[in-house]
């Protein structure tokens, strides 16, 4: 299956904006493709890349997404995502 080879960004820009490039390989060399299966309200996935304006609502709070890489053929990984998001400093 895909192998998650990123790592979740650390802090949010000072803008609210998060954006994260999900960097994935295939063992076999296949190419993969992105699903966003769940998140919170506005997150988007473009490609590998997730990206969601945070709302005043949410700062503080715990989040989750859920993104499914797979391969096109019968191999996938499902990356669970959960964060705290904390104001820019």
């Amino acid at each position: 299956p895909p192998v998650v080879r990123s790592e979740m960004p650390k802090e949010l820009a000072p803008g609210r904006k998060f954006v994260y490039r999900i960097e994935a390989e295939d063992p076999d060399g296949d190419a993969l493709a992105y699903t966003l299966k769940s998140g919170p309200p506005g997150m988007s996935l473009s490609g590998n890349v997730l990206e969601w304006q945070v709302p005043d609502g949410f700062l503080g709070q715990e989040v989750a997404a859920v993104v499914e890489i797979s391969d096109g053929r019968d191999s996938r990984t499902v990356q669970n995502i959960t964060m705290t998001i904390q104001p820019p400093r």
